[in-house]
């Protein structure tokens, strides 16, 4: 028998019935992960119990996962049993009362502002950290707070101490994600949270300085309709030459075209940036400061030349073509003549 057989079987029988190719992967994602946890490289409906269900039901939601998250990898469950009890490989399985403690109400009765979701201690701290210091939005920190939280679950604990936070133990929650078949962009994320929250704990909590002039600016911006991540980009752009400056705030009147100057060149030999990012900072420090933004200049056309220019230009031509033969003069020559003599008309 095939690895898989069980699963494999059931995802050609939903597709053959009119299912889209990425439901069908979400139902395979779903039932190999619960096989996995099962320590199972199938997931046989004949051994398969309410047991099982209801402790993998209690894993998710010791993970963080949301209640409609989990009623949904429930029902998926539940149409993969039913299916099986069709084809005589096991009898369904009674998952009902299971799924109703995660069944998301249908009626949301909403008297104020809603209760934001209190997380435990050390999480809760960095997640302030992170939105008082603006490298944060509210959405992405929620998104942190729940692999922090499910990594606290895997690890036994209601809370993550940063302090005892080792790269042995980011290391094997890397290849947990990935014998779960997380995808790599996934596990990225999760490590990236992880090295972020323990930095934090080594790094000695120092008050956010005092920017009046920057903090105005982005205010304007995002007064004027700018989005979260460009109000954020135009933010590290400014505290960065900020800091280059040896300054907490930036003063736009005393910035100079010499200071960007030589920001500029530190961005290039120091820092190794990209000449396309300097320029895109440079944009943003000069709009800031009120400074002409400079645009690069166009190559002059031929409609920019006056008649006499043009003249000339077409006798030059002719004589290289006399020396050497080229179909390329005689296109730009034909051109050039066109359009002198579309200015002749235009002058009389």
């Amino acid at each position: 028998m095939n690895t898989q057989s069980h699963i494999d079987t059931f995802l050609t029988a939903i597709q053959a019935g009119g299912k889209r190719p990425d439901v069908v992967r979400m139902y395979g994602s779903v039932l190999r992960r619960f096989a996995a946890w099962l320590g199972q490289d199938d997931l046989d409906p004949t051994i398969l119990t309410v047991a099982d269900v209801q402790r993998w039901a209690q894993h998710l939601q010791a993970q963080g996962r949301t209640p409609p998250t989990i009623y949904r990898q429930l029902g998926i469950i539940r149409v993969f049993s039913r299916w099986a009890h069709e084809q005589g490989r096991g009898g369904a399985l009674a998952l009902d009362d299971i799924a109703a403690e995660f069944r998301p109400s249908k009626k949301r009765h909403c008297t104020g502002e809603p209760e934001p979701k209190r997380f435990p201690s050390h999480i809760d701290a960095f997640l302030s950290e992170m939105q008082s210091s603006g490298t944060m939005s509210p959405d992405y920190a929620h998104c942190c707070a729940r692999r922090l939280q499910a990594f606290a679950a895997w690890l036994g604990q209601d809370d993550l101490n940063p302090m005892q936070l080792t790269n042995e133990d980011i290391a094997r929650w890397e290849q947990h994600l990935v014998a779960l078949g997380r995808r790599p962009s996934t596990v990225a994320q999760h490590r990236h949270t992880l090295r972020r929250f323990s930095r934090l704990a080594q790094e000695p909590a120092m008050p956010a300085p005092a920017r009046p002039h920057i903090d105005a600016f982005l205010a304007a911006l995002q007064d004027g309709g700018s989005s979260y991540p460009t109000v954020q980009c135009y933010a590290r752009v400014l505290r960065s030459l900020a800091a280059w400056l040896g300054q907490d705030d930036l003063d736009p009147e005393l910035v100079t075209s010499q200071d960007l100057a030589g920001w500029r060149r530190h961005l290039l030999e120091q820092e190794g940036r990209k000449l396309s990012t300097v320029n895109s900072y440079l944009i943003r420090a000069r709009r800031f400061c009120g400074l002409q933004v400079r645009r690069r200049r166009r190559r002059a056309s031929p409609q920019s030349f006056t008649t006499e220019e043009l003249a000339q230009l077409v006798q030059l031509v002719g004589q290289a073509q006399q020396a050497t033969p080229d179909a390329t003069l005689d296109s730009l020559r034909l051109k050039l003549q066109m359009e002198q003599d579309r200015r002749s008309k235009r002058l009389r």
